[in-house]
């Protein structure tokens, strides 16, 4: 005997809301799964199987970062899996933008009119291009906090600048 749908309109999964029932893509409609419309808290709408819902499979677009505590500092964790820890203090300047974390483990992001951001920049208020590349004193450009004190800004004329935290950094 089958199981009559249950409504998941207006539910809430992790950051998932459901808008209305849906139609099952093309290619899985030899399958009878329920389909749900579905708004992340980021914006971007996904079709998800109500099964997928409700087991915790599907819990956000899987586009959107996620932000976590990790006790003395956060990390931000890019949709591509690649992450950074930054201090708590400059939570609202990482929120205010979506980052991209690269293979080489810059963290940077560029807005609609192709203005490059540069996070290492930005947390110290300097300047920030795209014919930058900065690294952490210490080595590790996934860590942005401000214990590790300082920057380095390696310009593509070949010079070297340093700052620490709050100093400017001025292009050569």
């Amino acid at each position: 005997m089958p199981t009559a749908m249950v409504d998941l309109t207006g539910r809430r999964f992790g950051k998932l809301v459901v808008l209305e029932k849906a139609e099952a893509p093309d290619s899985v409609t030899k399958h009878r799964y329920a389909y749900w419309k579905c708004r992340c808290d980021c914006g971007k709408e996904r079709l998800a199987r109500a099964d997928f819902l409700k087991n915790g499979s599907f819990h956000s677009c899987a586009y959107c970062p996620t932000i976590t505590d990790e006790g003395e500092y956060m990390r931000y964790t890019a949709a591509n899996g690649r992450s950074f820890i930054f201090d708590k203090e400059d939570l609202p300047h990482v929120e205010a933008r979506r980052w991209s974390v690269s293979p080489d483990g810059y963290v940077h992001c560029s807005n609609a009119q192709d203005e490059f951001y540069n996070l290492p920049c930005i947390l110290l208020g300097v300047e920030s291009n795209p014919d930058s590349c900065v690294t952490r004193i210490n080595g590790d450009k996934f860590d942005n906090r401000k214990p590790n004190d300082g920057l380095q800004a390696f310009h593509t004329s070949g010079s070297v600048q340093s700052a620490s935290s709050g100093a400017a950094l001025t292009n050569g």
